[in-house]
């Protein structure tokens, strides 16, 4: 593989360092052009097409993401032996070659058994029968996307990431507006202009990323990937339990397929908020893994218990107020009318705080030290509580049980990485625990409570009186963002 300047630039920690702020703003600027063309076209569906419309189009997904989560079990091994691999080679060629081998091997099983898996589906999402060649071309093209997008992650392209999705989301609106202008909107025609998006970028993702593999197959990498996967497979089938595609199977079955479209406008706002973490999280793995290979993990370690706590209640505020400023928004905008509308933005928007520690500190950390084992056993129990959240609380207290559901699920998933981050890897991070009761208190509250004003000022006020407590704290974080955007040495 030809080693250029770029390249060059990429390979060490100082790179990670001192473009994470510059990558970190430049991914939420994409991610927020792609959020508001994503609000615009399901505004443009739920203003003149209703919520139905939107539910089938968000079934028909959840269907298909049902199918991706069957062969994305080895994605991970992309990042994490691909990024090692760019570290010492400069390219990904037999970690990127082996795991399309496998990729496409488990396409290919998919495809065979297609007429079960679809008419298994589409009775149990209650969608019409002619949804199945859509839900198996998203489903096709969404899992070569998704390895593509693990390969630009691997060589540290991670702008490239927020600049797809926005062509994709463009890409879409762009259709959709077409339809709308010459024809009728039908879920047929959207799922077309998704379709048509997700190939677009699929083929721009092979020309970004092809100059840094040659397709070469070597048994040994086959071995490196599947062993490194294997502990993943049953996190692969079961992830889809804790997932917002299982709140889709419960609501389409207990509830009005009109409540799955005002349930499927509120997720599509935590989803873009719960993003940024995400993007974070994905910007820390390279430079976690950049410390490990250096021998500096010392300087994660430090991050995770004297800086991330701050983190999350600073996150939380903001939580409090964007919460405050949807509940607002959304019945006007949407032109919605639903008892349960405010409950449900605000248990998403708050919840988003138990993401935060996982996304950018736990998870980068335990994946930069190989250790996948633990995946499986987190995905069971947070998977096991959503079900059987699911089942209990939808029948009987409707979309905010969903609500509710995942966001226990969320919270159980962070607890249990806690307790192993503390017991296997004797870091303990306990003040992340206790920064976690502001956006607690609030989500309870919902529940009792329906005073927006109250309920977001008790998390406010609780939030401030941490960060009062904390204020000794505030030094460390300064000094890990000096370490990790300004200096060129490693404390």
């Amino acid at each position: 593989m030809n080693r250029n300047k770029s390249t060059e630039q990429r390979l060490g920690i100082e790179w990670d360092k001192n473009n994470l702020l510059n990558n970190y703003l430049f991914n939420i600027l994409t991610q927020f052009g792609a959020a508001l063309v994503s609000f615009f076209i399901v505004w443009t569906i739920t203003r003149y097409s209703g919520t139905e419309i939107l539910a089938v189009t968000v079934a028909v997904t959840a269907g298909s993401q049902a199918a991706v989560l069957f062969c994305n079990w080895t994605s991970i091994a992309v990042i994490r032996l691909g990024g090692e691999e760019y570290i010492n080679t400069h390219g990904i060629s037999f970690i990127f070659s082996a795991r399309t081998v496998i990729l496409l091997f488990n396409i290919a099983a998919l495809i065979l058994l297609y007429p079960l898996w679809n008419n298994f589906l589409t009775s149990l999402l209650k969608i019409p029968g002619d949804t199945g060649p859509y839900l198996l071309c998203q489903f096709v093209l969404m899992s070569i996307l998704s390895h593509f997008t693990a390969g630009l992650q691997a060589v540290k392209l991670l702008r490239l990431q927020g600049v797809l999705l926005l062509l994709e989301k463009g890409i879409s609106l762009v259709i959709i507006l077409l339809v709308y202008f010459f024809f009728n909107i039908s879920w047929q025609n959207i799922m077309v202009a998704y379709l048509i998006a997700v190939a677009v970028s699929c083929i721009c993702s092979f020309f970004l990323l092809r100059k840094y593999f040659l397709f070469r197959i070597e048994r040994k990498h086959l071995k490196q990937v599947l062993y490194f996967s294997f502990p993943l497979l049953p996190y692969g089938i079961t992830a889809f339990l804790s997932t917002n595609y299982l709140d889709t199977f419960f609501i389409s079955n207990y509830l009005e397929r009109n409540d799955l479209g005002i349930y499927s406008v509120a997720y599509q706002f935590y989803g873009v908020w719960s993003q940024l973490p995400t993007i974070l999280g994905g910007l820390m793995m390279p430079m976690f893994l950049s410390y490990l290979v250096r021998n500096h993990l010392h300087v994660v370690e430090r991050f995770l218990k004297e800086s991330m706590h701050i983190v999350v209640l600073i996150w939380t505020m903001l939580s409090a107020i964007l919460a405050f400023a949807l509940c607002i928004i959304i019945p006007e905008a949407f032109n919605i009318n639903h008892p349960q509308l405010n409950s449900i933005l605000i248990i998403f928007i708050l919840g988003t705080a138990f993401l935060i520690p996982n996304f950018i500190g736990f998870n980068p950390y335990i994946l930069a030290r190989k250790v996948v084992f633990f995946a499986f056993p987190l995905t069971i129990i947070t998977a096991g509580l959503n079900l059987l959240g699911n089942f209990l609380l939808i029948p009987k207290y409707g979309l905010i049980g969903s609500t509710y559901s995942t966001i226990l699920s969320m919270l159980t998933g962070f607890i249990a990485t806690y307790f192993f981050l503390t017991y296997y890897f004797r870091v303990n991070a306990i003040r992340c625990v206790m920064s976690l009761a502001p956006a607690l208190l609030g989500i309870l509250l919902c529940f009792w409570i329906s005073n927006i004003l109250v309920i977001l000022g008790s998390v406010l006020f609780s939030a401030l009186l941490l960060l009062f407590l904390y204020r000794n704290n505030f030094e460390s974080v300064i000094g890990f963002l000096k370490n990790s955007l300004h200096t060129r040495s490693i404390v």
